[in-house]
This record gives C-alpha cells, sequence and structure tokens, in this order.
C-alpha cells in the first residue's frame, strides 16, 4: 500500500526492485481481485489473456497483429490500464533482480502492459552482467550477457563472468582476490545456473545454499520454494535437508492475507492467530505442498514441514535490508524444529514414501 501511495505521488517511469516488493505488490492485487464480483472476476481475467498474447509480441519485438492489438486496446481501457493508474500511470517497464521471482508475477506485469525484465548481476561485475530487454527476451530467464561481458558455466554448476566490468579485486585482500577471479579472468559469482543454446541465463540458487540430501542428490531449493510461494496465503518457505533423509520446510503465512480473511465472512473478526490455525488456510498449505510435489522429482519433495508464527523479518536478523533470507540464522533459530522433522522414528509421511 505504501508503494502505491508514493508511486502515484512520484509517478516513475523505472521501477527496480528485490522479488519480494513486487510479491507483496502481486499477493494485494490478488487480494482485491478475490473480493471482487464474479463478473468483474472474469473481466479482469478476460483482459489478462488479452494483454497475455499482445505481449508475448511486444517483446519478440515483433509487430502485433491487428485483431490482437484491437482485443488489447479494449482490455486497456476496461481494465488494465487503471492497474498502470495505481503505480502512477508512468511506468514504462520494470526490472528484478537479486533472487528467482515466480513466473506468474512476471507474466502478470507483461499482461498488464509494463513490461517486466529479470536481470542479474553483482557488486564485483560493476552492476548488471545479464539482463533481458524487447525483442531479446525469455521469462524465467535473467537474459543474456550485456555487451562488454561474457559468460560460462562451470562444470559444477557456477556461472563465470568475464569482461570489462569485472573488478579488479578487494582491497588489500589478495587471498579473497584470487579465490573471487581466476587465472584466465573469469569472476566465480558464487551462483548456480543454466545456459541455453541462444545463451540466455537462468539462476538456479546460491552454490552455498544447494543442499546435498543422504543419498547424494543435489538439489536446489530456490525452485522448490518459489513453486510452495505460489499460494497467496504462504508469505515464505526455507528448504532444509542437507546430508538429511528427505526435505522438509519451514513456512510462514502473509500477514497481509490474514489480514484479507479476517474481513471475509467465514472470519469475520476473528483473530490472525485463530484464522492461521484454522483447517482452511491449513488446508492451503497442504494443498500448496502437494501442487509443488507433483511438479519435482522424488528426491525434490517436501515430505514434512512446519507452519511457523511470524514472518521472517529484517528485525529478527533473519532477513537482509534487501529482503533475503538468511538461511543460517533461520536454520539456527529454529534449530529445535529442524531436528524434529528428523527423529527416529519414522513418520506416518515418510513411511508413505
Amino acid at each position: 500500500a505504501r508503494f502505491a501511495e508514493v508511486s502515484k505521488l512520484k509517478r516513475p517511469r523505472i521501477v527496480g526492485g528485490v522479488p519480494r516488493l513486487y510479491e507483496k505488490i502481486y499477493a494485494a492485487i490478488q487480494e482485491k481481485a478475490a473480493g471482487a464480483p464474479p463478473t468483474k472476476k472474469k473481466l479482469l481475467a478476460w483482459a489478462l489473456k488479452a494483454g497475455s498474447e499482445a505481449a508475448t509480441y511486444r517483446l519478440a519485438g515483433k509487430p502485433v497483429p491487428a485483431r490482437v492489438a484491437a482485443k488489447f486496446r479494449l482490455a486497456d481501457r476496461l481494465v488494465l490500464s487503471k492497474i498502470r493508474l495505481a503505480l502512477g500511470g508512468q511506468v514504462q517497464f520494470m526490472v528484478c533482480g537479486a533472487a528467482p521471482i515466480s513466473k506468474d508475477i512476471i507474466d502478470f506485469w507483461n499482461a498488464v502492459g509494463i513490461p517486466f525484465f529479470e536481470v542479474y548481476g553483482m557488486t564485483e561485475s560493476t552492476g548488471i552482467s545479464h539482463m533481458n530487454y524487447t525483442g531479446k527476451y525469455k521469462a524465467g530467464t535473467v537474459g543474456t550477457a550485456v555487451p562488454g561481458f561474457e559468460c560460462r558455466i562451470a562444470a559444477d554448476g557456477e556461472i563465470l563472468v568475464r569482461g570489462d566490468g569485472v573488478f579488479q579485486g578487494y582491497l588489500n585482500q589478495p587471498e579473497a582476490t584470487a579465490e573471487a577471479i581466476d587465472a584466465e579472468g573469469w569472476l566465480h559469482t558464487g551462483d548456480i545456473g543454466v545456459m541455453d543454446d541462444d545463451g540466455f541465463l537462468k539462476i538456479t540458487d546460491r552454490k552455498k545454499n544447494l543442499i546435498i540430501t543422504a543419498g547424494g542428490k543435489n538439489v536446489a531449493p530456490a525452485n522448490i520454494e518459489l513453486l510452495i510461494t505460489r499460494e497467496a496465503v504462504i508469505s515464505q518457505v526455507v528448504v532444509v535437508g542437507d546430508r538429511r533423509r528427505f526435505l522438509s520446510a519451514l513456512i510462514t503465512l502473509s500477514t497481509d492475507h490474514l489480514t484479507s480473511l479476517q474481513r471475509s465472512g467465514e472470519f469475520n473478526g476473528k483473530p490472525l492467530e485463530e484464522i492461521a490455525a484454522s483447517e482452511t488456510v491449513q488446508q492451503l498449505v497442504r494443498d500448496a505442498v502437494d501442487r509443488a510435489n507433483a511438479q519435482l522429482a522424488r528426491y525434490e519433495n517436501v515430505r514434512t514441514y512446519r507452519v511457523l508464527e511470524r514472518e521472517f523479518s529484517v528485525e529478527s536478523g533473519e532477513m537482509t535490508p534487501t529482503m533475503k533470507i538468511k538461511r543460517k540464522v533461520v536454520e539456527q533459530n529454529y534449530s529445535v524444529v529442524i531436528e524434529s522433522f528428523y527423529e527416529e522414528t519414522l513418520t506416518e509421511a515418510e513411511r508413505a514414501f
């Protein structure tokens, strides 16, 4: 809500942020749409479909066919322009970096008529080394290397970049510099990713975040977490299971979504704690985990989880100022809970596997 107020006042042309910012905005819009009359819901769905069709051509740098353009103009007049107006009405495109973001959010803004570009880079590469842009775009990737940079994937999956923007080294830290930049000038980013034949790069996780199960399987938790957080009531997920028999998860609920439910008929006026513990909300969480598991390999399935009483926050030390979760801090703070997942007595859920 605060972001929308500032946007209306300042009317920005470019919006840049981390996934958490866009997740919050998207969740607020989805909650508002959920409370709309059926006719308005159908109109929104139709408008977004029309916008998505037009965006496919625009992002590819191709002319939009007359039929598609006509449908988009009507959808824009009735619905989409009003969504853009909520952000000041002047936003030309959005940029997102720092962590993976749900494809649902990317598709939404593209359909609304605001191109949404994922980018990639780090301080040591003087900012952005990869980006999407109109005419060279693939959703779910961070784009291709910008002019002056080249990229390759190491044998262990680590992303390496080289170019004019790579820094010369850390001040008075020769050992750290040698660890970051190899003899051929490649910057070892610490990120794991894959690159397709067209040079589009997809980040799968941080190298230090990779989970190696007791069975020797390498698991990138970020993708699993993204799949689970597609349910609006779920705010954050941390998947754990390094050197363990199976994966488990710590899940937090969205306070904003619970507050929205508090105004609904089923939960009218009830305390947030009671709503969070309700069978309705708990079933939503179970369904979200089940849907994610259905899209994953067996060894990537989350077999058990705990819904926590509060969201992770900067104040608790569990998130950085840029809204990245500090996994080690979370795992330390909830070590007792995590250990309970792996007690010697097999759970009913584990026996099912």
